[in-house]
């Protein structure tokens, strides 16, 4: 054998593993910009073509979770906007797999806290679900899971804002249990506290990087149901309809806050956006926004209009 044979024998093995972590590298940022470029399609209501990406996602890092989770969300979003079953188990189908992917990766390495918030994420759409479909039972096991691993993501690393909106909105929500089952949160270690709530999803929104979003989402909810600060919850979600604008429930919730602050015109603006877009996604807010827009025209004493939209919401 010759002196080169040799060498090159030698120096094989070490370009192979180099070349390899190369393509690995270069896979793990195709797989973050899929990711990526599917939520931004989702949320502006283009579910075919982010499931799509996602799909996309899976196939380059089967292993990682973050794809299931957001086709899961996906069916999710479609089941709260028309209460159609089929999506239900198409989510619960998904979800069972975000779920076992997560807790493989948690399971190898305990430490790995995005692998533990993002089970706290896919549990909380577990919840939403759960409520919808009046499963309130799997609902709130839901919530314990999703508590416990949000709690897990901050012990291992306690400047992951993120992980306070799920903290935030858990204490936060549960707030609004009745007074008569209020004495069983606390047997499952869970607690209510509207105000320990408001004060983590504002640290969450202020602070966090990745799920600004949602942030600002849960955010401009509590400005307007608690604080009744509703100039501050319009300012969120403008910003979010400016960067969403097909994107019905933001558009809904825009008008609802323009609708507490007496702006009935602009309100009808947005509500007259929903009706163009008719998503059918959305059929339960679609037919709402009729609802309201006959409630504008009454305030607004024009009685015919009202009428009108009334009857349009009744005949939905």
């Amino acid at each position: 054998m010759q002196r080169g044979d040799i060498r090159i024998r030698h120096i094989l093995p070490s370009v192979l593993l180099i070349l390899g972590l190369v393509l690995n590298a270069k896979g793990q940022d195709r797989f973050d910009t899929l990711i990526s470029e599917g939520r931004a399609l989702a949320y502006n209501v283009h579910y075919g073509q982010a499931e799509s990406l996602f799909t996309d996602a899976e196939r380059i890092s089967p292993e990682r979770a973050e794809s299931y989770y957001h086709i899961a969300q996906i069916h999710l979003w479609k089941f709260l906007g028309t209460n159609d079953q089929a999506e239900y188990s198409s989510f619960e189908k998904w979800f069972d797999v975000a779920v076992k992917k997560s807790e493989k990766i948690l399971d190898s390495n305990p430490d790995d806290y995005k692998a533990a918030y993002l089970l706290g994420e896919t549990y909380m759409l577990r919840a939403m679900a759960g409520v919808t479909a009046h499963s309130y039972l799997n609902a709130f096991w839901a919530v314990k899971s999703a508590s416990g691993y949000f709690r897990k993501a901050l012990k291992l690393k306690p400047d992951f804002y993120e992980a306070y909106r799920g903290v935030g909105e858990i204490h936060y929500f549960l707030d609004f249990i009745p007074g008569s089952v209020r004495w069983s949160i606390g047997l499952f270690g869970l607690e209510a506290d509207k105000a320990k709530g408001f004060s983590e999803l504002r640290l969450a929104y202020e602070k966090g990087t990745t799920d600004k979003i949602k942030s600002a989402l849960s955010l401009a909810q509590v400005y307007s149901n608690y604080v009744a600060r509703y100039d501050s919850a319009e300012m969120l979600m403008r910003g979010l309809v400016d960067r969403f604008p097909r994107n019905t429930m933001f558009n809904y919730h825009l008008a609802v806050e323009l609708i507490k602050q007496g702006h009935l015109l602009e309100a009808e603006k947005y509500l007259d956006v929903i009706l163009d877009l008719n998503d059918p996604d959305f059929v339960l807010l679609n037919n709402l926004s009729l609802f309201l827009k006959g409630d504008i025209h009454f305030k607004l004493n024009d009685f015919r209009e009202a009428i009108k939209y009334n009857e349009m919401f009744l005949e939905k």
